[in-house]
């Protein structure tokens, strides 16, 4: 998942899920993409293509550093628990709005009552 703030970063997906994240639930936060996989234990941790780079993990006390630290046009990428998140809504980017898969993710949110947010470019 990743953190969005209008007019700077660009989503990851052009249409996914609004997630209130429970306090604890974050266990990797990141300001750019990594490449990452989950080892024998059910965590994910980072591949050795980004394990080998120098890259800031931030805590969940630093979300709004990590936020200013993505770039523009960019996403960052945080890795909950997926046991401590809940779906309060969804998104769809403006330019996404006529592709099928978006429009029948639209048309499901829209029957399970999901409020949909539209993003601008």
């Amino acid at each position: 998942m990743s953190l969005q703030r209008d007019n700077v970063t660009k989503p990851l997906r052009p249409y996914g899920y609004i997630l209130r994240v429970e306090r604890g639930a974050i266990s990797g936060a990141f300001d750019r993409d990594v490449t990452s996989a989950y080892n024998g234990r059910g965590e994910k941790e980072l591949k050795p293509q980004s394990a080998g780079r120098k890259r800031r993990q931030y805590g969940e006390g630093d979300l709004q550093e990590l936020i200013a630290n993505t770039g523009t046009g960019s996403h960052n990428e945080l890795w909950v628990k997926g046991d401590r998140v809940e779906i309060i809504g969804a998104y769809i980017t403006e330019e996404a709005l006529s592709a099928p898969g978006a429009r029948a993710f639209l048309k499901a949110c829209q029957r399970d009552d999901i409020p949909v947010r539209i993003l601008k470019p």
